[in-house]
């Protein structure tokens, strides 16, 4: 018997909460479908996994109580570009290995097991589900709490998302973030408010109404005072100069927001079924115009959580 597990990538919008509240980094996201990764496990004797999960692995094996097995990743998602690779690997190789063994985990038990969802639970949520997710934040002062969640909504078929990820430009390291992350310093009040009614008056609303436009229009105002809040740690309100101009030229090509993922360097583009291709396109043109680099793919919203699957030995 093997296993199979593919997950995908998701978009993190940012905080909608910083510290306000006795609480710290309320989040939203998206899941899409790519780009995904794929994780196979079969049996065998001994715990052989790529050097990347060997130590996470052991971690899953000795608290479960496991045995052996190879673990092979056949699709990653980049790295360090603000997709969310490192928790979708984790939890998918987690996955794979606890399903050879006919055990399936505590999503928020495995998830403190593997040191993931202590500060943004965007990651665990879309693995876990999909969709639109607001993420609950963690009570401040707390070290070891798993971050909850406050909802999961549909996000309409006809969206699209035209992400744009620059070559040769990566985001922070876990580290780095874990730095910046650990003491927040509290955004003025009346910014922390105006993000409040981003969310609640503007992108919510624009979702639930399947209203694409809308929504990309309180996307560029949410992006504006994140990106000014974390400009002193990224240089400005993205984190290269290159994230800077795909944004500008995705909005030129006719996107009707954008946005950051996490640290960058993604960027995205809100759109629909309709003109996606088309301002995809364009993009490439202004790409090739300003020779810049970047890779760009059209996402479609994944409104489901990762598929484990059963296989029949080779």
């Amino acid at each position: 018997m093997r296993v199979a597990v593919k997950a995908c990538a998701r978009l993190h919008f940012g905080f909608y909460n910083i510290r306000m509240g006795g609480r710290w980094y309320g989040g939203i996201g998206v899941s899409v479908d790519k780009p995904c990764v794929l994780v196979e496990a079969e049996p065998s004797h001994e715990l052989k996994a790529p050097s990347e999960l060997m130590r996470p692995l052991q971690k899953v094996a000795v608290h479960y109580r496991l045995h052996g097995a190879r673990i092979r990743v056949l699709r990653k998602i980049p790295r360090h570009v603000g997709l969310g690779s490192t928790t979708q690997l984790y939890l998918a190789a987690s996955y794979a290995y606890l399903a050879l063994h006919n055990m399936k985990p505590d999503p928020v038990e495995l998830a403190r097991i593997l040191g993931r969802a202590s500060i943004s639970g965007i990651g665990l949520y879309s693995f876990l589900k999909g969709g639109f997710i607001i993420d609950a934040g963690k009570p401040e002062g707390c070290t070891d709490c798993i971050v909850g969640l406050v909802t999961r909504l549909r996000i309409p078929e006809r969206w699209r998302f035209i992400v744009v990820v620059p070559e040769n430009r990566q985001g922070l390291t876990e580290e780095e973030e874990k730095i910046i992350l650990d003491n927040p310093q509290p955004m003025a009040v009346e910014n922390q408010y105006q993000l409040y009614g981003i969310l609640l008056t503007g992108l919510l609303p624009a979702l639930v109404e399947d209203n694409p436009e809308a929504f990309g229009k309180k996307l560029n105002e949410y992006q504006k005072i994140l990106g000014e809040y974390y400009s002193k740690h990224q240089g400005g309100i993205f984190s290269t100069a290159e994230s800077e101009l795909a944004a500008r030229l995705l909005l030129q090509a006719g996107a009707y927001g954008v946005g950051q993922s996490s640290w960058g360097p993604a960027v995205y583009g809100v759109s629909d079924k309709q003109r996606a291709r088309q301002v995809a396109s364009k993009l490439l043109e202004l790409l090739r115009h300003h020779d810049l680099q970047a890779k760009v793919f059209v996402a479609r919203p994944r409104n489901w959580g990762a598929k484990v699957k059963m296989l029949s030995r080779k």
